[in-house]
């Protein structure tokens, strides 16, 4: 496990927590996955590894509750259910599901995080693997930001004793704000491959 787990789950999370990261290099360490390898324990738990240019040779490892704030520790959080999607959660089921992913995140991090689910939306449509994706998020901006990213619709659902979606007043709206003809910009090398795959996300 020592040996396997850091050129495997650990190296993709690390990865994923790293491109999720905004300005990385303030971060004043490194996750890291500990197992615990007693017997019959099945616990692993996540120590930052501190930078000896930053805190010094000495500087001990600690738990990352202790290291990170709470925006840092959201998004080790996220990186590892990537993580586990794509080691695993893919090959079970094609859905994607997020409960109020932006929680704990700044605008910056959310735009970051908005091109992450842009880019694994068009990794399936390149790959041809079926994939829907259904996010919650709490603040109707955040939420058409997302959808005009990846070209999900957007269903606003209204604090109300009864849920309606027709009538003068429906508690359930559904925005599709890119219409058929809408044409996604693409960048020069995606120009020359178009045509040969789709490139549009379709989630």
């Amino acid at each position: 496990v020592q040996q396997h787990l850091p050129n495997t789950l650990e190296a993709v999370w690390q990865e994923i927590a790293y491109g999720l990261t905004p300005a990385r290099w303030n971060l004043w360490g490194k996750p890291r996955l500990i197992p615990n390898l007693s017997r019959g324990a099945q616990k692993l738990t996540v120590e930052i590894v501190p930078n000896p240019e930053m805190l010094g040779s000495n500087a001990r490892n600690l738990l990352a509750r202790y290291a990170f704030n709470q925006a840092e520790q959201h998004i080790l959080g996220l990186a590892w259910f990537f993580t586990r999607y794509l080691s695993h959660g893919r090959f079970q089921h094609a859905l994607m599901a997020l409960d109020d992913p932006a929680q704990e995140m700044d605008q910056t991090t959310y735009r970051i995080f908005v091109r992450w689910i842009q880019a694994m939306s068009r990794l399936h449509v390149a790959r041809k693997i079926p994939l829907s994706t259904v996010v919650f998020l709490h603040q109707e901006d955040r939420a058409l930001d997302l959808a005009r990213a990846t070209n999900l619709s957007v269903v606003m659902i209204e604090w109300a004793a009864q849920m309606r979606t027709d009538g003068p007043h429906p508690t359930v709206k559904t925005l599709q704000l890119n219409n058929s003809d809408f044409k996604w910009p693409l960048p020069e090398p995606f120009k020359l491959m178009q045509g040969k795959m789709p490139l549009a996300p379709q989630v």
